[in-house]
């Protein structure tokens, strides 16, 4: 029997492995200038930390998390991504007490248990920095021209506030149902059920020649 890398999975060396290694050092230095720290968590976490920051009824708690038990019984999860441990770490290590904005930035591999196709991985990497335009400066950085970054949006606080009563119910005034929310989701995140189309929000994008 020959070994080989499981399904999903791939080694990285030579050309491809430089790529990743100038992508990483692209961001550590765009983000480091902006007073980002690195931070480096586990690779896996207890498993509630993401059912927690990520939500119990999401597809990536429900269906694409990589969990196990420990030989005390404790169930663990390999990071399918990088904010909920980031958050968690801010919490433990007491940074709420640090000269605020605290910026933390991460790169690392992350786990997805999922079906492997073309470009899509159960391991993968992942640069993790909560402000999109430093992240877009660093796509920027690495050469890559005729960008577009599209963002939605739940809405402003005023219209945020007047759908979230609504969102729950079967057919709210403002959104479309997303054919892939099963109804469990519904009922313990409603509002991830829906795009919304309130008065006075719409997609945002921001483009580079």
């Amino acid at each position: 029997m020959t070994a080989r890398a499981v399904r999903g999975t791939k080694d990285l060396f030579g050309k491809e492995l430089r790529m990743h290694q100038r992508i990483v050092a692209t961001a550590r230095k765009v983000l480091e200038a902006a007073g980002a720290l690195e931070l480096v968590t586990p690779i896996f976490e207890e498993t509630q930390v993401f059912e927690k920051g990520v939500g119990a009824a999401t597809d990536i708690v429900r269906k694409e998390m990589f969990t196990f038990q420990d030989r005390g019984g404790r169930s663990l999860t390999l990071r399918p991504e990088g904010t909920a441990a980031m958050v968690r770490a801010y919490l433990e290590h007491g940074m709420k007490v640090w000269p605020q904005p605290v910026r933390l930035w991460m790169a690392g591999p992350m786990f997805r248990a999922e079906r492997p196709q073309k470009g899509r991985y159960r391991q993968f990497h992942q640069v993790n920095y909560e402000a999109v335009v430093l992240l877009y400066e660093c796509l920027k950085e690495l050469g890559l021209r005729r960008l577009k970054v599209k963002l939605s949006s739940v809405g402003t606080p005023r219209t945020g506030r007047a759908t979230t009563p609504t969102c729950g119910r079967s057919s709210p005034p403002t959104g479309r149902p997303s054919p892939r929310t099963p109804r469990s989701a519904w009922s313990s995140t409603p509002c991830a059920s829906w795009t919304p189309r309130a008065s006075g929000t719409r997609p945002s994008s921001r483009s580079s020649g």
